[in-house]
């Protein structure tokens, strides 16, 4: 009798228990529909050769993010990719490629999310790139330029950060820019460089690039830059002025640069001097809170003098 008592109450219990399960809270992943995303791409050529360009999904900004870009250029009819690369959490991408003329495009690849949704392929308009675009023409005389340039937030924060403006007539004489991330150029005075501006890219922050127009690289390229910039997060001071840097012969004022509070190109840019010896003057340079990268500038004469103003 026992024994039929315990074959009851198990019985029961497997009755019991699917019936419990079942009515549970249903698993919203299953017999989900799947969604679809289309996916649109943009691509802009700059530099000597710099491609950068967004994905935007406004279905899902999750098929925005680390999405596998290539860029691919035609030859003879036929496309082929050059260079891969892979988007920001805001959905741009900087891209750097063999400095060829050609027609380009971007390609964005199928993604996959994790809830099975699909993220849609996508090209870009074709763009059309000729060596010396940029500027680069070899002529090196005249007035020639050096940008600071942002690929994320741009539309909160601005694509130009600052544009540096020199002129040979000044005594300004290019020097070189070695990938995206350094540039530099010299005071002459004479036939002889008497300092040295050098522009680096913060090693944090790839998503600032820095680019050259009509300065004439030297090849094979030198070494620019320290590598070891350091980043910092700062508020912009209230009381912020601009710092003049003179460059001194004498009691005369060879030329002189004006990094300003605020950049004219950019409101969100502000400059700020860091340490400054007899020989090295540091500049930060700063988008919002961020600092993105810094101006050195070297004495390379006894002959000259820096002078904070």
């Amino acid at each position: 009798m026992p024994r039929r008592k315990l074959f009851v109450i198990v019985l029961a219990a497997t009755l019991v228990l699917p019936a419990m399960v079942s009515s549970g809270s249903a698993d919203p992943r299953v017999n989900r529909p799947i969604e679809k995303h289309r996916t649109r791409a943009t691509l802009t050529l700059t530099g000597s050769l710099l491609a950068s360009g967004s994905v935007s999904v406004p279905s899902s900004t999750r098929c925005e993010r680390r999405r596998t870009v290539e860029i691919q250029q035609r030859v003879s009819g036929v496309w082929g990719t050059v260079a891969t690369g892979q988007t920001l959490a805001n959905g741009t991408y900087v891209v750097e490629l063999p400095n060829t003329s050609g027609t380009y495009r971007s390609k964005v690849l199928r993604r996959t999310l994790r809830n099975g949704d699909v993220c849609r392929p996508a090209r870009s308009s074709t763009r059309t790139y000729q060596v010396g675009d940029d500027g680069d023409d070899g002529g090196g005389q005249g007035i020639f330029e050096i940008e600071i340039l942002n690929h994320e937030n741009t539309e909160t924060l601005g694509r130009l950060v600052h544009r540096f403006v020199l002129d040979t007539a000044d005594g300004w004489l290019f020097g070189d820019r070695v990938g995206y991330h350094c540039a530099y150029f010299f005071l002459n005075d004479g036939g002889a460089n008497m300092a040295r501006v050098t522009i680096e890219r913060i090693p944090e922050v790839g998503y600032i690039s820095i680019l050259d127009r009509n300065g004439v690289e030297q090849n094979p390229q030198t070494e620019c830059g320290s590598g070891d910039a350091e980043y910092e997060e700062e508020e912009k001071p209230a009381d912020l002025a601009d710092t003049v840097v003179r460059f001194l012969s004498g009691s005369s004022t060879l030329e002189e640069l004006v990094f300003p509070a605020t950049s004219p190109f950019n409101s969100n840019v502000w400059f700020e001097l860091g340490e400054a010896t007899a020989g090295e003057i540091e500049i930060e340079v700063y988008l919002g809170v961020a600092t993105v990268a810094t101006v050195k500038i070297e004495r390379l004469s006894s002959a000259i003098t820096l002078l904070v103003a």
